[in-house]
């Protein structure tokens, strides 16, 4: 028997896309920056620019919350707000606890691909193509 799709609120199913899109972009600045700071200086010191981490964190962290809140005050879904808030929770140390410094590269990516990784599975169960890519 087939699953029916959770269903969303256009709202909701946006905001799970905004956030798994941010993760994204995160991931991909930490893969692309240090190449291109070797192709261009200029990059490299905005490469080091902390603050900037700090926006995107603080930029993440209201979209990522208030969905995190939504999903599991109305469907009780643990295993996303769990996968989701240890996502965040490691991209907070990474841009905000000094002493992990020499592992904010780690922290960063885990974070981004745990906090994308909730909010694109949670995407793609509430528009129907979850049950798509389980049976490939």
């Amino acid at each position: 028997m087939t699953e029916k799709p959770a269903e969303l609120p256009g709202s909701h199913r946006h905001l799970d896309l905004c956030a798994a899109s941010l993760s994204g972009l995160c991931i991909i600045h930490c893969a692309a920056l240090p190449f291109l700071a070797t192709l261009i200086p200029a990059v490299a010191v905005a490469a080091e620019a902390e603050w900037l981490h700090k926006v995107l964190v603080l930029i993440a962290a209201p979209i990522s919350l208030r969905v995190i809140a939504e999903a599991w005050t109305e469907t009780g879904n643990r295993g996303f707000a769990v996968a989701a808030l240890t996502g965040l929770g490691l991209l907070f140390m990474a841009a905000f606890v000094s002493s992990f410094e020499a592992y904010e590269l780690w922290l960063t990516t885990a974070g981004a691909v745990l906090l994308g990784g909730a909010h694109l599975r949670r995407w793609l169960k509430s528009s129907g193509q979850f049950q798509m890519i389980k049976t490939i």
